[in-house]
This record gives structure tokens, C-alpha cells and sequence, in this order.
């Protein structure tokens, strides 16, 4: 009885001491419990979308929501991957920073089993925290989620509720608890490697590094200052960025970074060396030698974090870009309830094609058009001579493209004789048509008739419900041209008029009951689903991957600039008795931390702007106020997370350098 009473007490002295040492450890503790907590965030955030896809009861028959569910689980197994790493390197600082501490402890007798036990309570209590933490916080933001996804795929007689997604949060549970067993296997290994003469003078180590000669560094800095300027034209160059020259550049911009990074420190010192009166100012000099010795030792690692801050802010700035191209011309592809598509059938005539009435051949088939909604036919023609700058452009009839017109509550156009109109939705397609009818006398043939164009004006007006835009340029003729020519395709576009899902439900029934493969459908609802759910799937991915390569960059930087923090602690000591104020010893550790932050983030960001130019510049246009609201989006995210560590990061320098100011 007394052997448990006594197992008690130790397991309490543990848990107290083990709380002690995470207070007096906090400022360390905080870059790691931040890093956690929004890796368990993320996590459930982005793992919860089956959750929120079910709320909203929608029609999923192609399976796009389910498979943008599965791809960002995907995704979220190569995040826990790097998420993993990164533990394991801020949990090797941690260990790194406490060797003193832990050479005390072997130094008073206490064996390594009951050591290990100790770091066993910290890691399980900080761990906790942060899951608990991260938990709350990722449950909180997957309802904005929810209700973002609402809005992207235009749920309708949708209600709003509270979404708590169990599979997510027991995934998130599971790897977090399966990487925290992970790190306590590591951390026994590590502490068996230690002797105890290396803990207790382990901040006695120094780096070494091969000084380079100034004109060395600027030679470097120019090299690659060369590099990233080609890359820069290799993705601006040319008028339509192509995958292969944009990878070329980016190629060319990663190799030029990690020169100028290489270099930069020993320009930098000449630079502040030549400027004698700021150099000499108050401790400049120090500061100036502190950063241009920390550059020269991690000029490999800052050149991996400059790099993942560029493809995190990208990812975001042209994710979302992306993300929204696919669902711009959503209006134009979805302008009825339904679209049948029908082509010439085997042992059809094409006179016989050309009388068809989709409705009237339905009907008599035994699917009741006209008791779910108004229907209109367009029949689309293609002749080998209707050609505007070699590309094909179809023809359809002045009655059925005035018909559409109507069923899309537009007003009917008028033509005269021997002339035409012409109608694109394609942007790309808009310049090249525009440019044809200003530059020339915009004549065009249509099965040999010579027609003129009745405008300079472009219509843009889609006839059929599409997932794609084809960009299809339609020219719009007088019914007498196509009389007795066959069409290549014929539509019957429908607008419902019972409740949307009982009409799709009937439709598709009906048409799959004919067994006639020359008939299609297209559902506005599925084509919604199918454009957002892209859109939805590259925009959260962008989001997902940015902010986890943003996290990686930082939690890099802040446990390096931490980690020499604490190796100048007896510098600032020494500062401190020769009479330097303790204001002007926060300053330079403000200097310190902001030019190490600030240098890979402003190379990055360089990068961003010239491959965010070229990538718009490829994506099809859309618009201005789209375009600023990725760029702010990124801004924002960047500014938060960023600024976090940053905070926390100088909130720690700081910290250590008046620890020993002070004594």
C-alpha cells in the first residue's frame, strides 16, 4: 500500500515539476504550441468538407464533391508528412536549448529512465494544449467554411447549421497522438546519446564558416541578381506564358536565390561599412556583424525558406486564380434548367435530321416535355469555309438564336439582308474577333455566300447548358441561308417550370428509359456542382498548402533567430556593463529579427508579383476586383501568420537578452 501511495506522490511531483518546467520554458514552448495548433486547425478545417458537403443535401451523381473531399485528404496526408518534420526539428531545438539543464539533472543523480518520464508529462501536457487548442480552433473556422462552400456552389433552400465532422477530428487526434509517441521514442534515443560532459558545456560550441572576400560575395550577389532577372524574363517575355518556359524561370529564380542569399551578407556588410556614420552609430556595428554572421551560416536554409515563402503566397495569389477560372463563365454555361443534346443518329437521313423536333420526338417517345417546363430548339451548322482567322465558327439561324434570346429574357436582334452577325463567349476568342471585323471589312462565308457583318459589336450569349466553355464562335444568319442543310447538332434548351429537382429527376429518367445514345443531357444543377466543386477544390487547396509552407518557413526562421538569441546571451551581458541602454539592446534585437524576417520575405515577394503577372496573364481574364481580392487574401493570410512569429519570435530575443541584462 505504501509502494502506491509512494508511486502516487511521484506521478504528482511529476506532473508538478513537468508544469513548472513548461512555465519557465513558455517562451520556447510558444513557437512549438503555435505550430501545433494550427497544424491541428488546418487539419480538421480542410478534413471536414464531407461534413459540410452532407449538410447541404446536394445532388453529387457525377461524385465531384467526393472526389474534392478525397483530394484534400490526399493533400492533408502529405501536410502531416511535413508537419511531422517540422516538429521533429522545433522538438530537436527544444532538446538543443535544455542540455545545460539536463546535464544538471544527471549531474544530481537522477537516471535517464525518470528523465525521460519528465519530458514524457512536458510533451504530453504541451501536446495536449495544443490539440485541445488547435481542435477548437479548427472546428470554429470549418463553420465559415461551411457556410463558403454554401455560397461557392449556390445551395439552394439550404439551412445553416452548427457541422462537427467526428472522422476529421478523430484523424487529426490520431496522427497528433501517433506524432507526439513518435517524438518521445526520439527524445530517449537522443538522451542516450548524450554525455554528460556535452550537455553541461554545450553552449560553448561555436559554428565555423570560410570567410569569402568582398569582391567574391559581390561577383556571387551578380551572378545570381542574373539568374533571377532571366527567370523574370522568361515568364514575362513572352506575350502567353507557356509550362515551359514558366518552369524554366522558376527553375532559374530558385538557383539565383540561393547565390544572391549565399552572397548577400558580405554585401551587406560593405555596404553599412561605407556608410561610416550610421555603422558607428550607437551599437549598429554590433548589429550589422550579427546579422552578416547569421546570414553567413544559414544562407542554405534562408534560401529554402525564401523559396517556400514564394510558393506559399503564389500558391495562394494563383490558386485562387485558378480556382476561380474554371467557374467565371458559370452564367453563360448555365443560362437554362436543362439542355438534351441530340446528333444524327445511325440510319438517319440528313433531311430527315434536319425536321426533327427534339420536344415533338420526345413526346411521342413518351417523355412529357411540356409538363415540366418550356422548352426552344436551336439547330448549330458547321461549313467547312466559315473560318475567322482560320478557326471554325458555326452558324445557326436568326428564328433559333432569337428563341434562345427570349427563353433567356433577352431581346430578340434584328439583321438585314446578305449580312450577320456574330456571337463568342470565349475571352480569349473576344480579342481575336474584335480585331477581325475593325481591321478588315469583317466579310465572312458562310456555305459560299459572301456576308457582311450587320455591327462591329460582339453578342455574347451561350444556347446550350455546358460544363465546358468551348468559346465556339456562332455566326447568327437569316433563316433562308440554312434552309435544307443539315446541322451538325441540335439542342432543346429547357426552363422549368415544376419544382428543379422532381424535372431532373423526370428528365434523366426519361432519357435513360429511351436507351438512345443519340440523345445527352445537361443539368444546370450538375454543371454548378461540377464548376464549383473545382473552384472549391483548387481554392482550398491553395489555402491549405500556403498557409502550411508558410508555417514551415516561419517556425524555421523563429527557432534559428531563438536559437541565436539565446548563443548571444553573454554578448548582451557584455553590452549591458559597457553602458548600452537596454532600449538600444531591444532595438538591435528588433534589427536583428526584422532583417532576417524581412530579407527572404521581400525576395519572395518579388518573386510572387513577376510569376502572378505571368500566370494572369495565361489564365483566361477576369477582371480587376478578382484579381485584388487573391492578392489581398494572400496579403492578409501572410501578414497574420507571419506577423505571429515574428511577434512571438522578437517577444523571445527579447526575452533572453534581458534575462541576463538584467542580472
Amino acid at each position: 500500500m505504501s509502494s502506491k501511495k509512494a508511486k502516487i506522490q511521484t506521478m504528482a511531483l511529476f506532473q508538478q515539476i513537468a508544469r513548472k518546467n513548461v512555465k519557465n520554458n513558455l517562451k520556447n514552448y510558444m513557437i512549438y504550441f503555435l505550430t501545433m495548433t494550427l497544424g491541428v486547425a488546418l487539419f480538421y478545417t480542410f478534413n471536414s468538407t464531407n461534413a459540410q458537403f452532407a449538410m447541404m443535401n446536394m445532388r453529387d451523381e457525377g461524385s465531384y464533391l467526393t472526389f474534392a473531399s478525397a483530394t484534400l485528404l490526399g493533400v492533408s496526408l502529405f501536410i502531416c508528412v511535413i508537419m511531422g518534420f517540422l516538429v521533429s526539428y522545433a522538438n530537436r531545438f527544444l532538446m538543443r536549448k535544455r542540455k545545460k539543464e539536463l546535464g544538471i539533472y544527471i549531474s544530481l543523480g537522477i537516471d535517464q529512465k525518470t528523465i525521460s518520464k519528465l519530458i514524457q508529462k512536458e510533451t504530453l501536457l504541451i501536446g495536449g494544449i495544443s490539440l485541445a487548442a488547435g481542435l477548437a480552433v479548427g472546428i470554429f473556422l470549418s463553420q465559415g467554411l461551411a457556410l463558403i462552400s454554401m455560397q461557392f456552389l449556390a445551395v439552394q433552400n439550404a439551412s445553416y447549421h452548427f457541422v462537427f465532422s467526428p472522422g476529421a477530428a478523430l484523424g487529426a487526434i490520431c496522427f497528433f497522438g501517433l506524432l507526439f509517441f513518435v517524438m518521445y521514442r526520439v527524445n530517449n534515443r537522443t538522451l542516450k546519446k548524450y554525455k554528460l560532459i556535452d550537455l553541461l558545456y554545450a553552449d560553448k560550441k561555436n559554428e565555423n564558416y570560410r570567410e569569402k572576400s568582398s569582391v567574391q560575395n559581390l561577383l556571387i550577389a551578380i551572378f545570381g541578381g542574373a539568374l533571377i532577372i532571366g527567370g523574370y524574363l522568361m515568364i514575362l517575355g513572352t506575350d502567353s506564358l507557356s509550362p515551359k518556359w514558366a518552369g524554366a524561370g522558376i527553375v532559374c529564380i530558385f538557383i539565383g536565390t540561393f547565390f544572391f542569399i549565399w552572397a548577400v551578407s558580405g554585401v551587406l556588410l560593405l555596404v553599412c561599412k561605407r556608410r561610416k556614420k550610421k555603422y558607428y552609430r550607437g551599437i549598429n556595428l554590433f548589429s550589422v556583424a550579427q546579422i552578416a554572421s547569421k546570414f553567413k551560416t544559414t544562407n542554405v536554409s534562408l534560401s529554402i525558406i525564401c523559396i517556400l515563402l514564394f510558393l506559399a503566397i503564389s500558391s495562394m495569389t494563383i490558386g485562387l486564380g485558378m480556382g476561380k477560372s474554371f467557374s467565371q463563365d458559370l452564367d453563360t454555361l448555365t443560362a437554362y434548367d436543362a439542355t438534351v443534346r441530340k446528333i444524327q443518329e445511325e440510319g438517319m437521313s440528313g433531311r430527315q435530321f434536319a425536321k426533327l423536333q427534339l420536344e415533338q420526338d420526345l413526346e411521342e417517345k413518351g417523355l412529357k416535355i411540356s409538363q415540366i417546363g418550356a422548352a426552344g430548339q436551336i439547330s448549330i451548322y458547321a461549313f467547312p469555309d466559315t473560318k475567322i482567322q482560320g478557326k471554325q465558327v458555326y452558324t445557326v439561324s436568326l428564328s433559333d438564336y432569337n428563341k434562345a434570346r427570349i427563353m433567356q429574357g433577352l431581346k430578340p436582334v434584328q439583321l438585314s439582308s446578305n449580312s450577320y452577325l456574330l456571337s463568342v463567349t470565349d475571352r480569349d476568342m473576344i480579342a481575336e474577333f474584335k480585331e477581325f471585323l475593325s481591321q478588315t471589312d469583317g466579310e465572312l462565308q458562310v456555305n459560299g455566300e459572301k456576308l457582311k457583318p450587320e455591327t462591329k459589336n460582339l453578342l455574347n450569349m451561350g444556347y446550350a447548358v455546358s460544363n465546358v466553355n468551348t468559346g465556339d464562335g456562332t455566326a447568327i444568319v437569316a433563316d433562308g441561308l440554312l434552309k435544307g442543310k443539315t446541322p451538325q447538332i441540335k439542342y432543346l434548351n429547357i426552363n422549368y417550370t415544376k419544382d428543379a429537382e422532381h424535372a431532373n429527376n423526370v428528365l434523366a429518367d426519361g432519357l435513360r428509359n429511351l436507351q438512345d445514345k443519340s440523345y445527352s443531357l445537361a443539368e444546370k444543377s450538375m454543371v454548378i456542382v461540377e464548376l464549383t466543386s473545382s473552384n472549391l477544390m483548387m481554392s482550398y487547396l491553395a489555402i491549405y498548402l500556403g498557409i502550411s509552407f508558410m508555417i514551415c518557413a516561419c517556425v524555421v526562421l523563429a527557432l534559428q533567430q531563438m536559437g541565436e538569441a539565446e548563443d548571444n546571451r553573454k554578448r548582451y551581458r557584455a553590452l549591458k556593463q559597457l553602458g548600452v541602454r537596454s532600449t538600444a539592446i531591444r532595438k538591435s534585437i528588433f534589427q536583428q529579427i526584422g532583417v532576417y524576417f524581412g530579407l527572404p520575405l521581400i525576395l519572395a515577394l518579388i518573386h510572387v508579383v513577376v510569376l502572378t503577372v505571368g500566370f494572369y496573364m495565361m489564365l483566361p481574364p477576369m477582371g480587376i476586383p478578382a484579381i485584388i481580392y487573391n492578392t489581398a487574401f494572400a496579403a492578409i493570410v501572410t501578414g497574420a501568420v507571419y506577423g505571429s512569429y515574428f511577434f512571438l519570435t522578437y517577444l523571445s530575443g527579447k526575452s533572453a537578452a534581458e534575462e541576463d541584462v538584467s542580472q
